[in-house]
């Protein structure tokens, strides 16, 4: 087998499943399996993309591998292997001891990882929740937080993946738990406008009018991103359409300031007769003394305009 230029020939032979290569490799050289690529991964990072994962690893580990090793990027083999929703190759680390706590120079550890997995391929979601709960039944610390105070039920509901955020509600995961920008879950789940998610979330005990340091719901941030099925949601759920941040900014003039498209002008306007019907006043101003109008007609909204203005004026 020929490497790729730069590439320790064990681990071109890892990550291709040539299980006689890689022992052949180990038994000439003791040191092969501590060799490294440019961003630092060895043959085990390698292996776990392979198709013959498990018996390479168990190969790789039984020449002294470091189980706990990591690359350039603080990534561990387990990382690699979760990111990759790698259930085979999952299993057999752990069946090693792999650290599940370890985190990267992000802060993820492999439960993070899994989580978000997939956002530039096609993903088999049967195989994520496989690896979930594998990690999970390790002892991955479900609570444990990234750099930017994101647990895995954080990373969940951004990404709106509604089964992994029940998973992770019935292994204890706190669905109060906040961000280094006190954020909850909740508001996650609205700025994608996750609604199935957002439901989930709100059975388990979120409160729908909790805030974030800048005094956001996760009315505001539905609003603010112009989330119409996400805001009628929480309107049902007993939202605070009046709920003020820091900025004096209602969810109403969240939905009108926020820059838009103009083609979603009659979304808004659909979403803001919403907040009206449930009480949001029509003249309320933020701490610069603008409305919502005013904001849709800087913006250049007209349906949204219209749709403030002709509303009946809530009492």
């Amino acid at each position: 087998m020929v490497a790729p230029a730069n590439q320790p020939e064990i681990l071109a032979a890892a990550q291709a499943g040539d299980v006689e290569t890689v022992q052949r490799l180990l038994e000439g050289d003791a040191a092969a399996v501590k060799a490294t690529d440019a961003s630092g991964r060895t043959a085990l990072h390698a292996a776990v993309l392979s198709p013959e994962a498990p018996a390479i690893i168990d190969l790789l580990v039984s020449h002294g591998a470091d189980i706990a090793g990591v690359d350039r990027a603080g990534d561990t083999a387990l990382h690699v292997a979760s990111s990759r929703l790698a259930v085979d190759a999952v299993q057999s680390l752990l069946a090693h001891d792999a650290p599940v706590e370890t985190q990267n120079k992000r802060g993820e550890a492999a439960l993070h990882v899994a989580v978000v997995a997939g956002t530039d391929r096609p993903i088999d979601e049967a195989a994520r929740i496989a690896v979930v709960a594998a990690l999970l039944d390790h002892g991955a610390p479900i609570s444990q937080v990234d750099t930017l105070g994101h647990t895995a039920l954080h990373a969940a509901a951004a990404k709106g993946r509604t089964i992994v955020v029940e998973l992770l509600l019935t292994r204890g995961a706190d669905v109060h738990a906040a961000d280094n920008e006190g954020r909850q879950s909740l508001h996650w789940a609205a700025v994608g406008g996750h609604v199935d998610t957002m439901k989930a979330l709100l059975a388990a005990g979120a409160e729908v009018n909790a805030a974030a340091n800048n005094g956001r719901t996760a009315l505001h941030a539905a609003a603010g991103m112009g989330r119409e099925s996400a805001i009628e949601l929480l309107a049902d759920k007993g939202a605070d359409a009046n709920a003020r941040d820091d900025r004096g900014a209602t969810p109403l003039i969240a939905l009108a300031a926020a820059e838009r498209e103009r083609e979603s002008d009659a979304s808004l306007a659909r979403a803001a007769t919403m907040l009206i019907k449930h009480g949001a006043a029509i003249d309320a101003a933020d701490n610069d003394g603008v409305t919502a109008v005013q904001y849709a007609r800087k913006g250049k909204l007209a349906k949204l305009a219209a749709a403030i203005e002709n509303a009946p004026a809530t009492e």
